[in-house]
This record gives structure tokens, C-alpha cells and sequence, in this order.
């Protein structure tokens, strides 16, 4: 395969190159992470323990961006949503990892997921006023 230099001087091969959501695959991400792991020997880290930690890390990373923030102020400066757009990528290239070390087919998981959580919150239900009812009944007087 082709390579170029790419962002930072990292080298990936040219169909890694300017993959946005419309275009890349989960297999292609996959294979771009496992490719990144695998140049850098990683792979002896990468067990299901260690990347599942990593991803509880890393989605705490996420949350700390949140913190002590209302609305839409945490996303309205530009420094927040570059840390968001980081702090997502470190978790999906996790995941990504989790999936490739543990052979999971991602779209499949998603897919049965939705699956299940269709039987166990059916459409046409006002979920938010549940959700209120609830709210209000866990309320200390």
C-alpha cells in the first residue's frame, strides 16, 4: 500500500486518508487502529481489562469537560469542543481496540442492542413525562 505524511508526520496509507463519517467503515476504522497498535507493538496492553479501564478513563477525560458547566456554554467555546472532539476519539479508538482484541463485530452489537432496547422501551411512549413521575416521587420533602 501507498503512504503519505499525514497530520503530524504520522504515515498512514492512502485510504486512511480524509475519512469522514459519510465514507469510512466501522471495519475501516478498525483496521486503522489495529494498524496504529500494531506499529507500535501495543498489542501485549491491549487486554480486555486494560482497554475497558482506559475506556472508563477516557470517558471520565469526557465528563471533566462538563463539570461545573450549563447548557450549551461548554460547547460555545472553542477550547471545549476541541477537548470534546479529542476526549470521543480516545474512546472510540478504545473501543475500536476492545472490539478488535475480543472479535466483536461492532454493527452487530449495535444492532441487536437496538433490538432489545426496542422490546424494553417500545416507541409512541412519552418517556420524559415517565421520566418527570419519577423525578418528583425520589424528591426529599
Amino acid at each position: 500500500m501507498l503512504a503519505h505524511a499525514h497530520r503530524n508526520l504520522i504515515i498512514f496509507p492512502l485510504v486512511f486518508q480524509n475519512m469522514a463519517d459519510d465514507k469510512a467503515t466501522l471495519e475501516n476504522l478498525k483496521q486503522l487502529v489495529a494498524k496504529f497498535n500494531t506499529e507500535r507493538k501495543w498489542e501485549i496492553y491491549h487486554q480486555p481489562k486494560e482497554l475497558a479501564i482506559a475506556i472508563a478513563v477516557e470517558s471520565a477525560e469526557l465528563l471533566d469537560i462538563f463539570k461545573w458547566q450549563h447548557g450549551q456554554a461548554v460547547t460555545a467555546k472553542v477550547e471545549n469542543y476541541r477537548k470534546i472532539k479529542e476526549e470521543m476519539a480516545d474512546i472510540l479508538i478504545l473501543l475500536l481496540s476492545l472490539a478488535n482484541t475480543l472479535n466483536i463485530d461492532l454493527s452487530d452489537a449495535l444492532v441487536s442492542k437496538i433490538e432489545k432496547n426496542a422490546m424494553k422501551y417500545p416507541g409512541g411512549v412519552d418517556y420524559s413525562r415517565i421520566w418527570n413521575q419519577e423525578k418528583n416521587k425520589n424528591t426529599p420533602l
